[in-house]
């Protein structure tokens, strides 16, 4: 008994050994007959096609980046806010920072455009530190995000790479003109708005241009002041170079309501001169109010394009009128306090006007103010309107106190704002118009 015990003790310590070497031999690939290493190695998620959507960097500095995406295919694609930056060092990637952000899924669907920023120190901020600002030495980079077809199947993604240079000041002078002509290709090589479109005719001359925009979507949109001009030359399209060297643009987001109409009048001869005869188009960025900003700093954009021709036969000047205005004419204002202003409007036309009007920028001493902390404009919603007959006057009492204050004595320029509507047949349902003035506050 036993021995036949013994017998049994030395199969299965056989039997082990045989087994043991068995899984040692595939484990070996060069002993696996079909090279099939699958069941044996971690598996390792690859990336699909590699940049489906196009991009462009429209800045790049030790502390942050800022780039466009235009989502030109058929899908939507999700992703969150993670990334991983690397620099190249010897021909080499290698990673310098990584924020590991999988909180939330965004989205961008087909045809959308949208400008990112992203700054380094997020990735501080995230782990606690808010004094620690990251900034990266000079050299060349690049961003990698995942990006999803299908937010449940995040282990199936595509990537986004985006490289770019991170100069010294000095040498991020040399090449601020290049980084600027790339934005433009891409801006051209993609789609204008279809939700803000031209309306009328276009009046132009050497030194500025009159048209008017219509807003045919059901959103409000946004916009700032600047605007770039670019001119056909040699078969190419450039940016009009400036003939002053130290201009800025005021700081200021205006509004074009749904079914709205604005008309703009441009003068361009302090900044670009009289130009000469030639091709030329004008260009400004427009915002969906309600994604203006999104999350992560993110803006969605939308490009309008307004092409016009320079001849010999073109004017020096735009015709002067009378009145810029379409609707309404401030023709008195008088009672100027530290906290308002009574002024007297001029209904121009035949329609029946809605107005809603308020100061909405005090200038002093070159300076826009700022508003109280603890003011915020009402909503759309809540406004009070007011009705300005067909050629009527009407005296309006506005009232800057709890937006501003009230101010000091001195010499001040105030920004009236006007909303207004009228019913059909103006073509556009509502329109916004503004006026400055120029007001003495005495002690």
């Amino acid at each position: 008994m036993v021995i036949i015990k013994k017998i049994l003790s030395i199969i299965l310590i056989l039997s082990i050994l045989f087994l043991s070497a068995a899984c040692r031999k595939n484990d070996d690939p060069a002993d696996n007959e079909n090279g099939d290493t699958d069941s044996i190695t971690e598996d390792v998620i690859e990336p699909g096609p590699v940049n489906p959507l196009r991009s462009v960097v429209n800045f790049s500095t030790e502390f942050a980046l800022g780039y466009t995406l235009h989502n030109s295919t058929g899908n939507t694609f999700y992703y969150d806010m993670s990334y991983e930056l690397f620099r190249e060092e010897q021909g080499e990637w290698e990673q310098v920072l990584l924020r590991d952000n999988e909180t939330a899924l965004f989205s961008i669907d087909p045809g959308i455009i949208r400008e990112y920023h992203v700054e380094w120190s997020d990735v501080a901020r995230e782990l606690g530190d808010t004094t620690d600002h990251i900034r990266i030495p000079p050299g060349r980079y690049m961003l990698v995000r995942k990006l999803f077809i299908d937010p449940q199947k995040t282990d199936e993604f595509e990537e986004l790479r985006i490289e770019f240079d991170v100069f010294t000041q000095r040498d991020m002078i040399l090449h601020r003109d290049s980084l600027r002509q790339k934005y433009l290709d891409f801006i051209l090589s993609g789609p204008t708005s279809d939700n803000i479109i031209l309306s009328g005719a276009v009046d132009v001359s050497q030194t500025g241009i009159a048209f008017s925009l219509e807003n045919r979507s059901r959103e409000e949109y946004v916009y700032g002041e600047q605007w770039d001009l670019v001119q056909s030359k040699d078969g190419l399209l450039q940016y009009v170079p400036p003939i002053i060297d130290n201009y800025g643009w005021v700081s200021i987001l205006n509004t074009l309501r749904s079914g709205g109409i604005q008309r703009y009048e441009m003068q361009w001869e302090w900044l670009f001169g009289k130009l000469t005869p030639g091709r030329y188009a004008w260009i400004r960025e427009y915002s969906p109010a309600s994604e203006y900003p999104l999350p992560d700093r993110r803006f969605t954009k939308e490009y309008v394009v307004v092409v016009f021709v320079i001849s010999d036969d073109t004017p020096e000047a735009l015709a002067v009128t009378e009145d810029p205005h379409n609707f309404l004419r401030l023709t008195e204002y008088r009672n100027i306090t530290n906290s308002g202003i009574t002024v007297f409007l001029e209904n121009v036309s035949d329609l029946d006007l809605r107005i809603h009007m308020y100061v909405g920028s005090i200038i002093h001493d070159g300076l826009w103010l700022e508003e109280a902390e603890d003011f915020f404009w009402p909503d759309y919603d809540t406004w009070a309107w007011e009705t300005l007959p067909g050629n009527s006057n009407k005296q309006f009492r506005l009232d800057w106190s709890l937006s501003h204050g009230r101010l000091p004595p001195g010499e001040y320029d105030l920004i009236i704002v006007i909303f207004g509507s009228a019913p059909r047949p103006h073509p556009t349902g509502e329109f916004q118009e503004a006026f400055e003035v120029s007001a003495n506050i005495q002690g």
